[in-house]
């Protein structure tokens, strides 16, 4: 399929002008067309008559310049991001379904007892083949959006002034919020396609005023939350006791049935409390919402710079260099820098030489993130002199660019500074490494020197030009392909590390969030099923803390219903220190239910979140370690979305690291008189939300460990 360029739509649209009429209903016509049978008899079709059929009605549209075309197109691509977000979920649906009836299966042959019948819908051979059929449906419908976003980008910019002025933009501003999972960076993507001044000058308007509203919103919360705060606090201590019976009866789960929380607490409490929660989300929500417009602003300029040339760069650079790069506003500056990723040119260099040596870690943090995506060589030089910056988030931001940087130049010298770096900086070095070479060696320099001297005529990064004729694909070397020796492992021990549940670390900056709900009494995980999972905490963190090296900082946050902490500050690792926190540790109350967002949030404010209006301010830990058994179910956010949201923008420009453990998938509980909500004995438990657990592991460059 052939799109026209702006040019050629804009000159097709001032000849139909002539007879409007007639236009303006061939397009219409189309534009229903494309909503009506976009998706219409597919599964009868090849893919190669589902891409002739596609592009036979988006052709149309792609010389179209009015609203109702660019409508129908945002239509469709919003139906597609929603279809592929459900493909998604039902997959996992299914995997949970056949999951579950494995176990079922594996639990009556252990007990002798007939497995229960599925529902016909959900029988093997009904969802198997349901599960296969939906990676292409996926890969169909993601193939196509980049197809709608240049067709989009096309009509937008054939637009005359008043259209784009009176519907479209308005149509996009809506869009930018959506919730629909993928669609916003769909509609950046839409928008990267525009060369027009007047686009940049509404992705401006639109990222200063999604930070406006953020800001608002940010603060029209806080009140409602220390309320919430202090009401959950004052329930908790009321049903304390009413827990520690259920406890004695077995029910470990930590959940209070509504009938007795009104009891206890009283209606009007919980009607507070309610009041409370609905308030805080609201303004929750609108964050969220604000946060995802910004970023799809910020994608959407990157890309409409990185393809504009000449005088139409230089306008919107124009543009971009008054109103964020130059502005006062410390986060319309971030913003401004973190567009000049993919913008190639000495002027787009120029700011991120300046801002790399800024006084401010989190505006170097963002030069960095942004030297990263560039090809130059300064852009390499940049990033390696940062890697003996005095402030550790910038050395770790410099060694994630380089990993994306991606050019063998730089790594003799990322070899060489495994030597000179300590803690956290040796385990972003070595990450660093394996992504350029795709290599797996310990973090010692003698070993990837030797790799290096064999290949570094051949070696090609995963980002270097191929050479004529063909090339070494990047890691290509004598060794195998996960870069051990004969004989080797491919990942043996190197350096001074410390594990916690199997993740190994050489940080020296460490806090740890610790379950500490009802249901960590009872027994048994997917490794340890005759302890109790209370028991192999204690066992871990022993043993970290034992193997954690003298002068090393950490600190403990426990949580249940409730949130606790060991010490005001970080903590100098000793022997005094390390048995003063077992103590402590050991000594904590387990009960209660599971309050994962104010673990986090507490977190991050010991972190340093909100450390005034010092800039330069640095985060007094580099690495979490997050333990829990279970999921949200209390505190002031319990939607996992949500959680994962406000962890993503306390963490902007901190880069700490993130390691989650997920204890107890598939552990079998322990029952008692009273039954209770949890599982009974013998059942087969699933308290823990795998995905949200390794999402949040993804989102801050952790490792993810279900036990």
């Amino acid at each position: 399929m052939r799109i026209l360029s702006p040019t050629s739509a804009a000159v097709l649209f001032l000849l139909a002008a002539a007879v409007p009429a007639p236009a303006q209903d061939a397009s219409a016509e189309a534009a229903s067309r494309l909503r009506n049978d976009w998706s219409r008899g597919l599964d009868e079709m090849t893919p190669e008559e589902v891409d002739a059929h596609r592009a036979k009605l988006l052709e149309p549209l792609a010389v179209a310049a009015d609203p109702v075309a660019l409508d129908a197109l945002f239509t469709v691509a919003r139906d597609r991001a929603d279809q592929v977000a459900y493909f998604k979920k039902r997959i996992e649906t299914i995997e949970k379904k056949l999951e579950e009836q494995a176990d079922a299966a594996e639990e009556a042959k252990r007990t002798g007892e007939k497995a229960p019948i599925p529902h016909p819908d959900d029988r093997v051979e009904i969802l198997g083949p349901e599960k296969e059929r939906l990676p292409a449906k996926i890969e169909r419908e993601e193939r196509w959006q980049p197809r709608l976003a240049r067709a989009a980008g096309t009509v937008l910019d054939a637009m005359v002034d008043r259209d784009f002025d009176r519907e479209g933009a308005d149509l996009l501003r809506s869009a930018l919020a959506d919730p629909v999972k993928g669609y916003p960076a769909w509609v950046a993507e839409a928008l990267g396609h525009s060369r027009k001044d007047r686009t940049a000058v509404l992705l401006l308007r639109t990222g200063s005023d999604a930070l406006d509203e953020f800001r608002k919103a940010l603060s029209r919360q806080a009140k409602p939350a220390r309320a919430l705060d202090e009401v959950n606090q004052k329930i908790f201590k009321i049903i304390q006791d009413y827990l520690e019976d259920r406890q004695k009866k077995g029910d470990m789960s930590g959940r209070v049935p509504d009938a007795a929380i009104n009891a206890l607490v009283g209606e009007k409490k919980m009607a507070e409390r309610r009041e409370l929660e609905r308030e805080v989300r609201t303004h929750q929500l609108v964050m969220d919402s604000a946060h995802t417009r910004r970023g799809a602003a910020r994608s959407a300029l990157g890309s409409m710079l990185a393809g504009s040339d000449g005088e139409a760069r230089d306008r919107l650079f124009d543009l971009l260099e008054k109103e964020a790069l130059k502005s006062r506003d410390f986060e319309a500056r971030i913003f401004g820098l973190a567009v000049l990723g993919p913008v190639g040119g000495d002027r787009a260099m120029k700011f991120l030489r300046e801002a790399a040596s800024d006084a401010s870690p989190e505006v170097v943090v963002t030069a960095m993130d942004a030297l990263g995506e560039r090809e130059e060589a300064e852009a390499g030089e940049l990033l390696l002199g940062a890697l003996r910056d005095t402030r550790w988030q910038v050395r770790a931001a410099a060694a994630a660019g380089l990993g994306r940087y991606g050019r063998s130049s730089v790594v003799p010298a990322l070899i060489a500074a495994l030597d000179s770096s300590e803690g956290r900086t040796v385990d972003d070095v070595l990450e660093a490494l394996k992504s350029l070479t795709g290599k797996t060696f310990p973090p010692v320099s003698a070993r990837w020197n030797g790799w290096w001297s064999g290949v570094r005529d051949s070696f090609r990064g995963p980002r270097d030009p191929k050479p004529a004729g063909g090339g070494a694909a990047a890691g290509a070397g004598p060794e195998g392909a996960d870069g051990a020796g004969p004989g080797e492992p491919a990942s043996p021990e190197g350096g001074e590390s410390v594990s916690f549940y199997g993740i190994e670390t050489r940080s020296e900056r460490m806090l740890f969030i610790l379950d500490f709900s009802g249901s960590m009494l009872f027994e048994g995980s997917l490794v340890e099923k005759e302890r109790r999972k209370i028991d192999v905490l204690y066992s871990e963190l022993r043993k970290t803390l034992t193997g954690l090296k003298d002068g090393a900082k950490f600190n403990i946050i426990g949580f249940a219903a409730d949130v606790r902490q060991w010490k005001k500050g970080a903590v100098d690792r000793s022997q005094k220190t390390a048995r003063e926190a077992m103590d402590w540790v050991e000594k904590e109350k387990v009960l209660g239910s599971t309050n994962i967002y104010d673990s986090l949030e507490r977190a991050f404010q010991l972190i340093g979140v909100g450390a005034g209006k010092d800039k330069n301010y640095e985060p007094s830990y580099d690495t979490i370690f997050f333990m829990t058994d279970g999921t949200p179910t209390s505190g002031k956010v319990t939607d996992t979305d949500l959680i994962l949201g406000d962890v993503r923008r306390w963490n902007e420009g901190r880069k700490v690291k993130i390691h989650v453990i997920g204890m107890g998938g598939k552990a079998k509980a322990p029952g008692g008189p009273g039954g209770g909500p949890g599982p009974a004995r013998g059942q087969r438990g699933n308290d823990l939300d795998e995905k949200f657990l390794k999402q949040l592991a993804a989102d801050h460059g952790g490792e993810c460990v279900i036990r």
